[in-house]
């Protein structure tokens, strides 16, 4: 259903590279980021059994927006990882509400 977020997130690191970014400092990055999958999917579940399954697609798809809205926005590594975190944190939670 939800799509957008898996192509954009794995685009993250040519994004890194060409701001001039090192290898290393976009390896962090995107470790971050992939982290919040799995932190994810597991807290996600807990939330959507407090809050239920209608509102916890709603908040899926405010964090996948405020996300990727501000994500371009900053030249920062760790705003750019902290808002990526949120963008996956949302694609986890919106994986499993779908389920």
């Amino acid at each position: 259903v939800n799509k957008l977020g898996a192509i954009a997130l794995s685009v993250l690191p040519i994004l890194l590279v060409e701001r001039g970014f090192s290898a290393d400092t976009s390896s962090w990055v995107m470790g971050s980021v992939r982290s919040a999958l799995l932190v994810g999917m597991f807290a996600s579940g807990i939330i959507l059994d407090r809050v239920g399954g209608r509102f916890g697609m709603i908040l899926a798809f405010i964090l996948i927006s405020v996300g990727f809205g501000f994500l371009p926005f900053f030249e920062q590594a760790a705003l750019i990882a902290l808002f990526g975190v949120i963008a996956q944190f949302g694609e986890a939670m919106s994986r499993i509400s779908i389920r």
